[in-house]
């Protein structure tokens, strides 16, 4: 995985259904801290129609089985962490001179 963890791609390649299979994520993806494999394995969507979500038994099984180190961070240090501002100005606009495509089949509407 340029730029990333192998142990992440190789958790999305994993069997990820039991908690037999939850043993085998906490070995193979020892670089991953509890927090990320939480995280990774909460968020999954299937890709295909075959697949099933990550059973809740196999996260607690995470939870309990591989401990929290201290310091564990997902991604973002809290203390670095700053609110964004964005310059928002009002306008007036025209709307008698907005165009609807045809493509999108809004024929009922009317311009008043």
């Amino acid at each position: 995985v340029p730029g990333g963890d192998p142990a992440a791609s190789q958790l999305l390649q994993m069997n990820k259904s039991t908690v037999d299979n939850a043993a085998a994520i906490v070995e193979t993806c020892s670089s991953l801290n509890t927090i990320q494999l939480q995280k990774l394995l909460v968020l999954y969507s299937p890709s295909s129609e075959f697949e099933e979500r990550v059973p809740l038994e196999v996260t607690r099984y995470i939870q309990t089985n591989k401990p929290v180190e201290p310091g564990s961070k997902l991604m973002l240090d809290p203390n670095k962490i700053t609110a964004l501002k964005y310059n928002y100005e009002l306008r007036d606009v025209d709307f008698t001179m907005v165009s609807i495509p045809s493509g999108l089949k809004l024929d009922f509407l009317e311009r008043y």
